[in-house]
């Protein structure tokens, strides 16, 4: 019976929404954002009017040739595990556990292998936010969900911050 109303909900929906053929100019570029990126953010839509919609995605299909935000850029900076090799984090935090800091040890968080981990989510967040690559961002995250990387299994977030670098 769920399984029914949720297939009349989509076909009533897919009826009631245009066709990109009779779409406004505006209606196809928000369309492209919606399905492109994370959500159009403020400045998107005329940023994309002003290059015309095919030359957004040609350029989002190519991300080396975007510029990156520089605010993202100055976002991640403090976000050191996210520049480290898989080999520099084996040799920072050798059996999956990060060490204590010297100094301060009453303010240091009491699990302090969850930095990787912290530095891993806000990461991404920063980059759906700010990156200028949309495409290449939802892709990225389409993949990595598709995969499914826990991050709390066993050693897996050792090798996530390679594998999230995009």
């Amino acid at each position: 019976m769920r399984r029914q109303a949720v297939l009349i909900l989509c076909f009533t929906l897919a009826l009631l929404t245009p066709a990109v053929s009779q779409m406004s100019g505006d209606q196809k570029v928000l369309h492209a954002l919606n399905r492109l990126t994370f959500g159009a953010r403020p400045g998107d839509i005329e940023e994309v009017r002003q290059q015309g919609l095919d030359r957004w995605i040609d350029a989002q299909l190519h991300p080396e040739t975007i510029a990156e935000n520089p605010v993202l850029e100055a976002k991640l900076a403090p976000l050191e595990t996210l520049r480290m090799s898989t080999t520099e984090m084996l040799e920072k935090y050798p059996g999956g556990r990060m060490p204590l800091p010297a100094e301060n040890k009453k303010s240091a968080d009491p699990r302090p292998q969850k930095i990787v981990t912290r530095d891993l989510m806000e990461g991404k967040l920063l980059r759906a936010i700010y990156s200028n690559r949309q495409l290449d961002e939802v892709l990225a995250d389409f993949w990595y969900n598709h995969f499914n990387v826990y991050l709390d299994k066993a050693r897996t977030v050792r090798w996530s911050p390679p594998m999230s670098a995009t």
